[in-house]
């Protein structure tokens, strides 16, 4: 479950099954929310890349920049390319983009972007 800024958002639970000891363990090695990003996000994004779109795109929608939020705005992209197809950060470019703040909250967002894009 996803709780950001008053709202909640049920994300999908990935059984360990699914992930390769050998992932586990290199997940294991990045230290912060960036460096797992940096390893899972499709398109090899260095984790400049991904923490300058992902900056953006939480001031945009009035998400604090802590660790926390990022790791939880980094489940739900995750979990949308998963259930979509559609890379995270073309997911967090749409986002961007979009680019109504305050209008709608950022899971709402991030799946409005993903169902679209995968047409």
């Amino acid at each position: 479950m996803l709780y950001l800024r008053g709202w909640i958002f049920t994300i999908g639970i990935i059984s360990a099954l699914t992930i390769s000891s050998t992932s586990l363990a290199i997940l294991a090695l990045a230290s912060t929310a960036l460096d797992q990003m940096e390893l899972v996000f499709v398109g090899g994004y260095s984790k400049a890349a991904i923490k300058r779109h992902l900056d953006r795109v939480m001031r945009i929608y009035d998400v604090p920049i802590t660790e926390e939020n990022y790791s939880r705005v980094g489940s739900v992209l995750v979990v949308m390319r998963k259930d979509t197809g559609v890379p995270e950060m073309r997911i967090l470019r749409c986002m961007e983009a979009a680019n109504v703040g305050a209008q709608v909250e950022l899971p709402q967002i991030a799946a409005v972007c993903a169902t679209a894009l995968s047409r």
